[in-house]
């Protein structure tokens, strides 16, 4: 996990002014920001990804392709096997509908950015599906909004036009307000900061006619992964069978 500074390269000035109250009071607090960000990465509890395979064929019906695209909770952090993970889960959770032939590309730590350059080495690949996982990494790590949407943009027409997925599917920024780990005001700051990501990924979503899965829970801090910043088992299910209503109704 790496310290989290806000308002990412110089050459975004005006997307931070957009930031309203957010932004004087986070420059106000910025260097209690910068030790809670240190302390933060000298205690996290550093969680393995999820061990066994990273696809796999499931299920009855036509013919469905799926990528899995992601970040650290996409790879399964906060679990000890992907059949406990977001991946497979979401693989069984459509194969009541569909005989999906799926296939995870994740890793701790990455950014959109990282999806992008990914699709590049699998020019050759052809899917009919994809899930999209990121966000949490685009906030902590100070993209700004506007790269954020950008490269969300870029994965989309990759997808489509260089791997053939026709179902695109994104998933929610998680709330890191509500994250045990961050310490106030910290957690306040992310919080703010992953909800107007949340939102930017819902615009481009809409404006690209990309399905959007947020799954239906309440939150509990007892429903997280034992570092307080990653998803339990029960979390995970939740997401997958929002993933797979999120497919099934673009289908």
């Amino acid at each position: 996990m790496r310290p989290f500074f806000l308002g990412g390269r110089a050459g975004h000035q005006h997307h931070v002014c957009r930031m309203n109250v957010l932004v004087p009071i986070t420059l106000l607090l910025s260097p209690l920001l910068a030790l809670q960000a240190i302390w933060v990465v000298l205690r996290v509890q550093r969680l393995p990804e999820a061990a066994g395979p990273r696809d796999g064929c499931v299920g009855t019906g036509p013919e469905m392709r799926l990528l899995i695209l992601g970040d650290s909770s996409a790879a399964g952090v906060g679990v000890a096997d992907q059949s406990q993970a977001l991946a497979a889960k979401t693989a069984v959770a459509l194969g009541d509908t569909f005989r999906v032939t799926w296939r995870l590309k994740a890793q701790t730590g990455a950014t959109a950015r990282d999806g992008l350059r990914w699709l590049t080495e699998m020019h050759a690949e052809n899917f009919d599906a994809a899930l999209v996982v990121f966000g949490v990494n685009d906030c902590k790590n100070g993209f700004s909004r506007a790269a954020w949407r950008k490269n969300l943009t870029g994965l989309v027409q990759t997808l489509r036009q260089q791997n053939g997925a026709k179902m695109i599917v994104f998933m929610a920024v998680p709330p890191m307000g509500h994250f045990p780990l961050l310490p106030h005001p910290l957690r306040w700051v992310l919080g703010k900061r992953a909800t107007q990501f949340d939102q930017d990924m819902l615009d481009v979503a809409a404006q690209m006619n990309v399905a959007f899965a947020r799954p239906e829970l309440s939150f509990d801090p007892r429903r997280m992964a034992s570092d307080g910043f990653h998803p339990g088992a029960e979390v995970y299910t939740l997401c997958a069978q929002a993933a797979a209503r999120a497919f099934k109704t673009s289908n």
